[in-house]
């Protein structure tokens, strides 16, 4: 993905800036946020895990882990990645259906405090609109009705109407409509949103299911998706 603790390192804090990477041994435990995100696509079979710390907040100076500090997910030490000064710790593995096996992230800090966030991946949720291929009314409402687990707690649904041309011009630019609901899983796209996209092209519906977890600590955020198969559809 898409939450807290007390303790303290030793190490003097460094001054930090809004941008850049920082050293985790610098800073308290107390000021370091965690951030997981676990993501399951059934269109290549991938689970993807990342972890990222921030100092204060998850726009805060990105952290990396220093002077024997470790993150693993499933027992498994994650990849250090560091793009444009933001430092992650990202692990990908196959897996042909949705994982259910127990799923949790290790941190352990300088002090040997270990951390533990238990993750899972929610159930798929599908969407229900005419058959693929089947050209949509593009003067009137779309309604899209998703078939799946009842949203509850802080569950969020994003679906996105896409259109993605061959080579992106100012003549035929990509075009890309979201909706967003925490609570039914009917979403309707207004006409309005219809008549940005091109008539007669293809156009995929997609859907991101997350789960945020309410937990006690407030410096551990945590994203769990679920992503479905691109469904295909047109405007006339």
């Amino acid at each position: 993905m898409q939450q807290q603790t007390r303790s303290w390192l030793l190490l003097p804090l460094l001054a930090l800036t809004a941008c850049g990477t920082g050293r985790s041994a610098d800073v308290k435990q107390s000021t370091i946020e965690q951030s997981y995100e676990v993501t399951y696509d059934e269109g290549s079979s991938q689970l993807k895990a990342s972890a990222s710390f921030h100092y204060e907040d998850n726009l805060g100076t990105s952290l990396k882990l220093t002077d024997g500090s470790t993150i693993t997910f499933n027992s498994t030490p994650m990849k250090y990645s560091n793009v444009l000064n933001s430092a992650s710790y990202n692990l990908e593995m196959p897996m042909t259906r949705t994982p259910n096996m127990p799923l949790e992230f290790r941190y352990v800090n300088n002090d040997g405090e270990v951390f533990v966030t238990e993750a899972k991946v929610p159930a798929p949720t599908s969407i229900k609109v005419p058959s693929e291929g089947t050209a949509l009314r593009g003067d009137r409402e779309l309604t899209v009705l998703m078939e799946g687990e009842p949203l509850f707690g802080e569950d969020e649904i994003t679906l996105c109407l896409n259109y993605e041309p061959t080579v992106i011009s100012t003549a035929d630019p990509s075009v890309k409509e979201c909706l967003y609901t925490k609570e039914s899983l009917r979403l309707v796209f207004s006409r309005e949103q219809l008549a940005r996209f091109p008539r007669g092209k293809e156009l995929t519906l997609e859907i991101k299911r997350e789960s945020h977890p309410r937990q006690d600590n407030s410096r551990i955020r945590l994203e769990e998706s679920f992503l479905s198969r691109p469904h295909f559809i047109s405007l006339q």
